[in-house]
């Protein structure tokens, strides 16, 4: 038919599935591996990505100041700026859910020695990710 469906998601949905994850949810849990429509019907692996909102100042770790056993991890996973304006913000994928059930962020932190207005303690980060067709914040 060539006719988009779209299913929307309410915001008390998406507070009942945060509450889940921070009070019932495992550290490291998987997504159950699903698969997708593709344009012919078929299904195919479901691809993923994800979004990474960091205080500002912060921005991605340069290859070189990565240890070789991360790096090895990260292998084809780029993450990269959403712009050059915005260096704190970054974006991975889509890369395929079947390899990539965790993303790990490399992240910088600023220098207070050289920014005066870096204060750490407490800071806040915004993490959000896609899996196929759906987004998840």
């Amino acid at each position: 038919e060539g006719m988009s469906k779209r299913s929307y998601l309410h915001v008390k949905d998406v507070a009942q599935a945060f509450d889940v994850i921070l009070h019932k949810g495992a550290t490291g849990a998987k997504y159950g591996k699903r698969r997708q429509p593709t344009a012919d019907g078929t299904k195919a692996p479901m691809n993923v990505g994800a979004i990474a909102v960091m205080p500002e100042g912060w921005k991605l770790a340069p290859k070189d100041r990565l240890p070789k056993v991360l790096k090895k991890e990260m292998k084809g996973l780029a993450w990269s700026p959403y712009s050059k304006e915005l260096p704190n913000i970054v974006v991975a994928g889509p890369v395929p859910g079947e390899i990539y059930e965790t993303m790990v962020l490399p992240v910088l932190a600023p220098d207070p020695n050289t920014n005066d207005k870096v204060q750490f303690g407490k800071a806040v980060m915004y993490y959000g990710g896609n899996r196929g067709r759906g987004q998840v914040y």
